[in-house]
């Protein structure tokens, strides 16, 4: 059970951080949205920052518990993100800073409508598979009044980013192994 758990702990803390940002948004006064969304964009921006500039370096303590933990990671971290700007837009479209409206002109409701929003557009992002158009999803809600600037600034802030940590976790399961010691050689090394 355990190793189980510290295998999804990077998935659950994503889900985590998006279950908590999406529930005090909703139901919190303005003052505490925007220390929750705060609190919660400073370790995630500095991760992603640090993501993008040294993938390899941090992604090396995760690396350790096996390959699929860099795919936990940056699903995690990407769960996380969708939790954050999906709160932030709600945060701007209930203050009529942005527009967001579902498919037949209603408004949002929920940040659960914005998350969906932005799966969509994060699958939309994926060169050569066409998920959305696979899974005829179409997009969930339309968008107006500086809500553009909000998507492009998740693209280029939280998916650009996730591109060369997806590459580091490649190159590192791509990488030669060492070969192992001969047993003889072991043996004469040991104390």
């Amino acid at each position: 059970m355990f190793r189980a758990l510290r295998k999804a702990g990077f998935l659950l803390f994503g889900i985590g951080v998006y279950v908590v940002v999406r529930l005090a948004v909703e139901e919190l006064p303005l003052a505490g949205q925007v220390v929750i969304l705060a609190l919660v964009y400073a370790p995630l921006g500095l991760l992603v920052y640090r993501l993008s500039k040294t993938p390899e370096e941090t992604l090396a303590p995760v690396r350790r518990h096996g390959l699929g933990q860099p795919f936990m990671f940056v699903t995690g971290l990407w769960l996380a993100a969708i939790g954050w700007v999906s709160a932030f837009s709600f945060v701007l479209a209930e203050r009529g800073i942005v527009d967001f409206q579902t498919r037949a002109g209603a408004a949002v409701t929920s940040t659960g409508q914005l998350a969906d929003f932005y799966i969509w557009q994060s699958f939309a992002q994926i060169p050569g598979l066409s998920i959305n158009d696979t899974l005829q999803w179409e997009v969930p809600l339309q968008y107006g009044g500086g809500a553009g600037f909000v998507l492009m600034a998740f693209k280029v802030l939280i998916l650009i980013p996730l591109v060369p940590v997806l590459l580091a976790a490649w190159r590192v399961r791509r990488a030669p192994k060492p070969a192992p010691m001969p047993a003889a050689d072991a043996a004469t090394r040991a104390p």
